[in-house]
């Protein structure tokens, strides 16, 4: 199972709106923030700024504080019942671990900052681009993949790029949940394994119109 941002973006601590998806919501606080005229139309641009005002820490309590989930729906705990080998997330809020605590079922959260060799009794939910849970203002920088600067460089996750390439190769199906296609770095991973397509199912709003 793959998450993207579409999985949890309804039980975030952002003002409600009718904008889709959490990237234009942050791009929309970021500028507010930085008092941008006129505003950055970038979000990796934007978040590179504002971590230049208000520094790391600064940035990473404004993230910890919007990736703040306290309730999940029940369609996201009956998705957590499946049978799942592992599951594989962008986002940096813990819904995933609160369905799974919902549907009763064991889980073990890594970061990026862990180990990919990392040996979990339960049913790793791993965080490609950092988890809120698991920051401090050691380890932020390198764990937060958001601006600019942290998607050329990518530190932390290329490590974990092939335990990803094989969990999805010997998988029976593959299951993307609201997934960005624009993390070129997650599709050139996956790119050229046989077979992927016969396997992989996409979820997406209702509203999502498909990209030929």
């Amino acid at each position: 199972l793959f998450c993207g941002a579409g999985f949890s973006a309804d039980c975030l601590n952002f003002k409600p709106d009718e904008t889709l998806g959490t990237g234009a919501q942050l791009l929309d606080l970021f500028n507010t923030e930085l008092r941008q005229e006129p505003p950055y139309r970038d979000l990796q641009n934007a978040a590179d700024a504002l971590q230049d005002k208000i520094a790391d820490n600064g940035m990473m309590t404004l993230l910890k504080e919007r990736f703040t989930v306290s309730n999940v729906t029940s369609d996201m705990a009956d998705l957590l019942r499946y049978p799942w080998q592992a599951i594989y997330t962008t986002n940096y809020d813990s819904a995933l671990e609160i369905a799974a605590q919902a549907a009763q079922k064991p889980v073990d959260p890594l970061n990026n900052t862990d180990q990919p060799d990392t040996a979990t009794p339960n049913l790793p939910i791993i965080h490609l681009h950092g988890y809120v849970q698991k920051w401090d203002i050691h380890n932020f920088r390198e764990s937060c993949v958001l601006g600019a600067e942290s998607y050329s460089k990518l530190t932390l996750l290329r490590k974990w790029l092939d335990r990803f390439r094989h969990d999805i190769d010997r998988a029976q199906i593959v299951v993307f949940v609201g997934f960005n296609a624009g993390d070129f770095h997650l599709n050139q991973a996956i790119n050229d394994l046989t077979g992927l397509r016969e396997k992989a199912f996409f979820i997406n709003r209702p509203t999502a119109q498909a990209d030929p």
